[in-house]
């Protein structure tokens, strides 16, 4: 390989040699090696002009992907869309989240945060969320390039992503932090590939250090903001922990074939060494992850009295939902958490919970059930649906005059918890075995549900554009919520009539997105077929670096089948997960996994078909080196001035050999 030739310390004693005659492999008179070497300036040459090639285009797909994303106009929706601008507007006041109500702490404080430091830094809303997900292709990319060491394949890896149409669909349109959160899914997936790539293939110590310190500062930050952004960080677990598990056993491997041969070697030095570097990167990864939550905790308790960075699943709150779940009084019809049964059975033996049922069961005051049953909210039979029920409680407690403060709330549904404990232990109550929270929910989903779920929502993921497909129409929305938005990002209309001159804009040149939403709805299924063949190869038959790929393929799958069985789960038991926004972070996984498993496939199919010359230039070196050494001192042996003329060749040797080594 080139790379050999950089270090030698012959290069030295050739270059002192002046020879008059050309010698040949066999050391006699022949042709010079000049030639040789006039191809490797050749190659240097076209080495260099792929790698100013690539770089303008991957310059030129950013501009690209920069500029359409601008072209989407912001929409401002839901009350969701209005919580978050509520609390980027007070961060940009310097108020920390605002004053303390039901909604405050309900959700992550990432996404508000994320919008405040946009404004900050004078960079409009969605151009950071591009930002961000060019931040993901870009890692993703580099995670081809270490392992692949081909820059065709890690061009082809950045500018796919950098073009998903998913950025520019509908759903990340709104003010939502779903598009942000799937740009952070692949961050951080890549991000732990990379790191343990990095800590684990490196031979050294320092050099582990060097570059994988700044990664772990990397990864740890995006986890935090990962954790901090929704309330179901778990299902991201397998994925990660697979990529971390799976490139260790891969290290263990390699040491073991390269010492298979060698008389009485360990296996253990090298391991430890390794071990020592995996666990040096990885300590710095869990301060980087640890800290700012931490922050936020802490800033959490000097504005509101908990070290909580929700108080929707953590807490009190989410102890006592989660045991009031686990009531048994009656069927349980699929999508009805509480039942109308097992809340008449709570509130006969919990006063705290006998507070919330004036507003809880009247179906006037009561939103939720207008928002479950739009034909007739009072109609018996109808119940309050799913993860409606969850925001029906805290409104009941809200009502129940129980959200003056964080500490009111925590001992109010800390009181009902106890109550509910207590008369399941006394056997007031018919109660099944107390589980951890995410566990609360596994118990109760119908397996068929789950599985007729988990089929539609995986045709979902593979053949529908609904997240992708561009929005048309702008939603009218009260001023005060376009002065709200417009206070804390650019790209927020500043009126109705704006939005709505924004979306004919829009339209008028709607057919860019819809092209593009075309060729990739027709190329990622068969992308995908053909990154699972890639990904078979590349266990079965590949060296090191090609194993290593499929183990970030099978992470990435791992990932999406996390979210598509979560999912599943949720829709079999609390509420339907037909929305195209939940599927947003499995469906980034799943064109991540396609291009690069696809990029593996080629890389596969041309190595077999490369040329040697590089090979047989540093042959023809390393065979006229043995030649000089065995000459006398002072001997100038005839074929070292070809060699000599190598010199600059052999410098640039090392940036050579990383794209042109075979791995």
């Amino acid at each position: 390989m080139l790379r050999a030739m950089a270090p030698a310390r012959e290069t030295l004693l050739l270059l002192r040699h002046r020879p008059k005659m050309p010698v040949t492999r066999s050391g006699r008179r022949g042709r010079s090696v000049v030639p040789t070497f006039r191809r490797l300036a050749v190659l240097t040459w076209h080495t260099r002009r792929r790698e100013l090639v690539c770089l303008v285009l991957v310059l030129l797909v950013s501009y690209v992907s920069l500029r359409l994303r601008r072209g989407v106009p912001l929409i401002i929706g839901n009350a969701d869309d209005r919580q978050y601008i509520r609390g980027a507007n007070y961060l940009v006041q310097g108020d920390w989240l605002g004053p303390f109500d039901r909604m405050t702490l309900a959700r992550g404080p990432a996404y508000p945060l994320f919008i405040a430091m946009n404004h900050a830094l004078g960079i409009s809303l969605k151009t950071g969320e591009q930002l961000t997900a060019l931040a993901a292709a870009l890692v993703t990319a580099a995670c081809v390039a270490v392992t692949t060491r081909r820059l065709w394949a890690t061009t082809a890896t950045y500018c796919f992503l950098a073009l998903n149409p998913d950025t520019f669909g509908s759903p990340s349109a709104k003010v939502m932090r779903d598009g942000w959160y799937s740009s952070l899914t692949l961050l951080l997936v890549s991000s732990v590939f990379l790191l343990g790539y990095v800590a684990l293939a490196s031979t050294r110590l320092r050099t582990a250090l060097l570059a994988g310190v700044p990664l772990a500062v990397l990864t740890g930050i995006v986890g935090a903001a990962f954790w901090l952004c929704r309330e179901e960080g778990l299902w991201i677990t397998p994925a990660v922990l697979f990529v971390v598990v799976g490139l260790a056993a891969l290290v263990l491997l390699v040491r073991r074939r390269q010492l298979a041969q060698t008389e009485g070697a360990s296996v253990w030095p090298g391991v430890r060494r390794r071990a020592l570097q995996l666990g040096v990167v990885g300590l710095v990864t869990a301060i980087a992850f640890i800290a700012p939550i931490e922050m936020v905790k802490a800033r959490n308790y000097r504005a509101y009295g908990t070290k909580l960075t929700n108080d929707t699943l953590a807490g009190a709150f989410g102890r006592a939902y989660n045991d009031w779940a686990r009531v048994s009084a009656g069927p349980r019809p699929a999508h009805l958490p509480l039942t109308r049964a097992m809340r008449t059975a709570v509130y006969a033996v919990s006063p705290a919970a006998d507070e919330l049922r004036p507003f809880l069961e009247d179906r006037i005051r009561n939103a939720w059930y207008r928002l479950s049953c739009p034909s007739d909210p009072t109609d018996p039979p109808c119940d309050i649906l799913g993860y409606f029920t969850l925001w029906a409680v805290r409104d009941a407690a809200e009502a129940a005059g129980h959200f003056g403060s964080e500490a009111d709330l925590q001992s109010f549904f800390g009181e009902l918890d106890d109550e509910i404990n207590a008369a399941c232990k006394s056997g007031e109550l018919s109660c099944r075995r107390k589980l951890p929270g995410p566990l609360e929910t596994l118990v109760d989903a119908d397996r068929q549900v789950a599985v007729r779920a988990f089929s539609r929502l995986t045709g979902t993921l593979v053949w529908s554009t609904a997240s992708s497909s561009p929005a048309t129409d702008q939603p009218t929305q009260p001023q005060a919520f376009y002065d709200a938005a417009a206070a804390v990002t650019q790209d927020a209309p500043p009126s109705q009539a704006a939005a709505e001159q924004q979306m004919r804009v829009f339209r008028s040149h709607l057919w860019r997105y819809r092209i593009l939403d075309t060729a990739y709805q027709f190329a990622l299924p068969l992308l995908a077929a053909l990154a699972l063949v890639g990904t078979a190869l590349g266990l079965r038959r590949g060296p090191t670096r090609r194993m290593a790929v499929s183990i970030l393929c099978l992470g990435l799958a791992l990932g999406v089948l996390a979210r598509l069985s979560m999912l599943s789960i949720l829709d079999a038991t609390s509420y339907p997960t037909t929305n195209p926004r939940y599927l947003l972070p499995g469906r980034t996984l799943y064109i991540a996994f396609a291009v690069v498993g696809t990029v593996q496939l080629a890389e596969f199919i041309l190595s077999r078909r490369r040329r040697t010359v590089p090979d047989a230039s540093v042959e023809e070196v390393t065979e006229r080196t043995a030649v000089i050494d065995a000459q006398p001192d002072g001997a100038q042996p005839a074929g070292a001035a070809g060699i000599s003329a190598a010199r600059p060749y052999l410098v640039t040797s090392r940036r050579l050999a990383f794209w042109t080594s075979r791995p």
